[in-house]
């Protein structure tokens, strides 16, 4: 008797239970199915248990004020570890988010907080993908400031790929012309293509175009001594800067072709520029 009673408790509740369910169905049918799979599983949790491989959803980005906090807060912190991680990953990541915002921040920062390693990076970075606006960012930074280094810094890394690009923010600086620099730039222009570069040389005063064509001749020694050697003859002006040259391209000349070498010097007039030559012949190995 006590197990008919345990049967009918049982239905009964079945009873209850299927009732239930009906009453969810035709109202929130969405509901009803969510009672059936607890049920079924015997699992109360209401949060769905994520398929094999699923990916969570993706975090939110960072926005460019909160990388900005981060990144003040770091380089002015008395923590030099704290400030290197800062130069070395906050920075690089805000430039390649923002780098317009990377600029504005490097501006902002006082000196004593890595202002001017800040401003280095900027530039260094921007002048990679866009020179052009790297320079003209330059211009408004205060030249005794840092500005003049970054603008040195954004001509060097443009003459890499168009010295004549850099050679013509070199003549407009935000500070004072500097001729050796110029040269310095147009320099790297001779070694890359000497004809497009003479037009501009020839414009020149002469101590400008001298120190270009010196620089020049300094770098094409590296990969054409002979070259190398008649431009220091044939464009820069007999005295100090052109015998410079000539030892500097007869230098490269000894080591890649000495007999070569010792032909050319042999022409030379007796006097202290064939006896120093000599003694370069002697002496590089």
């Amino acid at each position: 008797m006590g197990r008919w009673r345990t049967l009918l408790l049982l239905l009964g509740s079945l009873g209850l239970l299927l009732a239930v369910r009906q009453a969810l169905q035709s109202a929130h049918p969405s509901a009803a199915d969510a009672v059936g799979e607890t049920q079924h599983t015997g699992n109360s949790s209401s949060l769905p248990t994520p398929a094999p491989g699923a990916k969570s959803a993706p975090r939110a980005a960072v926005s460019t004020s909160t990388r900005r906090e981060e990144l003040i807060a770091a380089l002015r912190s008395p923590d030099v570890h704290r400030n290197d991680l800062a130069l070395e990953t906050l920075l690089p990541d805000l430039i390649r988010q923002d780098i317009a915002a990377a600029a504005d921040l490097a501006a902002s920062l006082e000196a004593w907080a890595s202002r001017e390693k800040a401003l280095l990076k900027v530039a260094n970075a921007w002048a990679e993908t866009d020179p052009q606006a790297a320079y003209e960012w330059s211009k408004t930074l205060p030249y005794g400031e840092g500005g003049r280094y970054c603008f040195e810094a954004i001509c060097h890394k443009a003459a890499l790929t168009d010295p004549a690009l850099a050679v013509s923010f070199a003549e407009h600086p935000p500070g004072k012309p500097n001729w050796e620099f110029q040269a310095s730039l147009a320099g790297l222009w001779v070694a890359k293509d000497p004809q497009a570069a003479e037009e501009w040389i020839s414009r020149q005063i002469p101590i400008l175009r001298d120190m270009t064509w010196a620089i020049g001749v300094t770098e094409i020694a590296k990969r054409s001594p002979e070259e190398a050697a008649n431009l220091a003859v044939e464009k820069i002006s007999p005295g100090n800067q052109q015998n410079e040259a000539v030892i500097s391209a007869l230098h490269q000349w000894v080591l890649q072709d000495r007999k070569a070498a010792a032909e050319w010097v042999d022409l030379f007039q007796e006097g202290a520029l064939r006896t120093r030559a000599e003694g370069e012949l002697q002496g590089t190995h």
